[in-house]
Parts: C-alpha cells; structure tokens; sequence
C-alpha cells in the first residue's frame, strides 16, 4: 500500500523499495508484481515493464477486479509507451471493460468499487486510444467514450467532484491529438473549476502537489487543441497556468516516464506563441531555454522519432535563437532537428520533402557565417 501511494505521488525511487521490501516478504501474490511493473514502467523501463504486466495478465490473476486491474494497465502501457501500440492498447482496454462490468454485481463492496475504478479509467483510456491512434471519425467515437465514463462514474448518484476532475482530464488528453476538431473550452472550464475546488479542499501538502500536476499536464493538453485551433490568446493564458501548476506539483515530484516530454512540449508551445503569434523572438527564447534540454533529453532516451514532431519543434527553435543573435544554438539545434528527420526519413518514416525547411535554414545559416561550403552542401 506504502509503494502504490508513494507511485501517486510520484516519489518513484522510494515507491520501487517499498514494493521490492513487499515481494520478499511474500514473493507469490501476483497482485505485487502488477504494482511493481506500474512503477518500473514510470521509471522508463517501459519495455520490460509491459512484459511484466503481460505476464501477469496472462496468469489470469484472481479476483476478477485485479485482472480487470491488469488488463487496464497493459493497455496504458501499451499506448504510452515507446512504440505507441494503440491498436493492440484499445484490445486491453477493452477486455478490462468487459471483466469489469458484471462485477458491479457482486456483493462485495471492494470488488465492486474496485471494478467501477477501472470501468471509468478503461473507458477514458478508450478515448484516448481513439485519438492517438489510427481510426476514423474520432472525433465521434471520442465523445462517446467520454460519455460512458460520464454514465458509470454516475452510476449511484451525483457525480462526485474527484471524479468530474478526472473525466475532464481524461477528455482534454484525448482531444489533444485531434489537432483542434473538437473544442476543449467545456472540458477546460470543468477541469479548472473540479481541479481548484479539490486543491482548496486539500489539507494534505503531497496530497495537494499531485492534484497540481494533474490539473498542470491536463491544461497543457488543451494548449494542444487551442494552439490548432489558432486560439493565441487562449492558448498562452492556458499555458502559464499550466506550466505554474506544474512546477508547483513537480516540487517533490521524481520526473517520471514521459514528463520531460510533456514538459518540453508545453515550454515549445509557449515559446511558439510568442515567436508565431506575436514574432517576439526574445520572450520566446525563454521559454524555449527550458524546452530545448528536455526535447533533447527525449530525442537521446527514444531511439525512434514516431511522427518528427520533436525534430521539428528543435528547427522552430533554432530560427528564434538566429533571430535573437544566439548563433551557436541556433545551429546547434537545428543541426540535431535536421539530423533526427534526416534518420526518419532513411528509416522511410517521412517524406524526404520534411528535410526541406531544415537544410533551407542551415544553408541560410552557415552562408551568413561564412561557412560557404556547408552553405552549399545543404
């Protein structure tokens, strides 16, 4: 119980002790090696941590709520993980969903608790599956998936304000990948109005930190939609809420698996806005000083570039720092963008026309520093 609580928290060092001190004192309860694969999983071992918690779906654990449990899991791991596996994600959470629900049943208080648990999860998990991965008409499909989590988290009265906060959150990470089809403004208002009202409510201090970063991560995926929608306004407002909550849920907080992307994709939108929006290249720059370190951190964790996004958040980068004066980083940065897409594209990953804008730029560069003959070998 010591290592799920200090997972939560995100103190992922001290959760691993705890749970490795549990399974020496009873190795064979299966439900422990579900939680250590969670958190092995938010420490980056993300492959072996999927097998695990494949090898403990596969030992069809009992009671049924755990397998449900173990099933939700490998799905999130699956989607969130390094290969971006939504279509076998959507399989998992689907048969959570389909153990889960005839336990609302059992007499059972816990088994039935536990089952509404992954009920809400898994169908918000669905959602989310929908919009990162490859099917059509998702913008549909995604609302109707938020809707049945609306409809189970009702399922015996009102719906209670932790689980509105965490349906809102559940919608805008789904959205975020639509590129701005559906407007996240509802789930905004709802995520910051639920997501205040706990923190105020709060008299936990760690407690409090998590409910920050959760509000923190779940306004930096509706920077993605606003940013689409071409709500500049909007979408910096959002963002410096963000990114405050953030770093004040992050106080404690060991960065777990895909944090430091996360992190660096909200700090490129906010630099983005400023460079795009408003060719305020020197506010830019600031935000970009601190995207730039956990862009780079990623692109050396991940040995795959997926979509390029990375790559070209680092060459949009480069162009505020030429603009500013900063030379050195402007190549620097736009160098490593064009050596990354130039791997997609060997990888046949891209079109060789993404490597259009990053070599225009480089041979613009070196020209102007003199460098003539790298200027002409881009």
């Amino acid at each position: 119980l010591r290592a799920k609580l200090l997972h939560d928290l995100g103190r992922l060092e001290e959760a691993r002790r705890s749970i490795a001190a549990a399974q020496q004192i009873e190795p064979q309860i299966i439900e422990y090696r579900l939680t250590s694969a969670a958190i092995d999983f938010d420490l980056g071992e993300t492959e072996s941590a999927t097998e695990a918690t494949r090898a403990v779906v596969a030992a069809s654990p009992e009671p049924a709520s755990l397998e449900a449990e173990a099933y939700l899991q490998l799905g999130n791991q699956l989607a969130r993980g390094r290969n971006d596996a939504f279509a076998e994600a959507i399989q998992a959470h689907q048969k959570a969903i389909e153990i889960a629900e005839p336990l609302l049943k059992e007499e059972r208080y816990a088994i039935r608790n536990a089952a509404a648990e992954v009920l809400l999860d898994a169908h918000l998990a669905v959602a989310y599956d929908i919009g990162f991965g490859a099917w059509r008409r998702k913008e549909e499909a995604i609302k109707q998936w938020i809707a049945r989590a609306q409809k189970w988290a009702s399922r015996d009265a009102q719906v209670s304000v932790s689980n509105r906060f965490r349906i809102a959150c559940g919608a805008l990470a789904a959205q975020a990948s639509l590129e701005g089809k559906l407007d996240p403004a509802p789930w905004v208002d709802e995520v910051e109005q639920t997501g205040q009202a706990l923190i105020e409510a709060a008299d936990d201090v760690e407690y409090r930190a998590r409910l920050e970063w959760q509000l923190g991560v779940a306004l930096a995926d509706a920077v993605d939609s606003l940013v689409a929608r071409g709500d500049v306004g909007k979408s910096l407002e959002i963002g410096q809420q963000a990114a405050e909550y953030c770093a004040a849920g992050a106080a404690d907080r060991q960065p777990g698996f895909g944090d430091a992307e996360r992190m660096g994709r909200l700090y490129f939108r906010l630099g983005s806005i400023y460079a795009l929006g408003e060719e305020n290249h020197h506010q830019a720059i600031v935000w970009f000083d601190r995207a730039a370190p956990l862009l780079e951190q990623v692109t050396e964790q991940v040995d795959l570039l997926h979509d390029g996004r990375r790559a070209e958040a680092l060459v949009s980068m480069g162009v505020s720092y030429w603009k500013t004066g900063a030379t050195d980083e402007a190549l620097r940065l736009t160098e490593l963008g064009a050596r990354l897409l130039q791997k997609a594209v060997d990888e046949g990953r891209l079109e060789p026309s993404a490597l259009e804008v990053p070599y225009g730029n480089l041979a613009n560069m070196h020209h102007h520093v003199g460098n003539d003959a790298k200027a002409d070998g881009y």
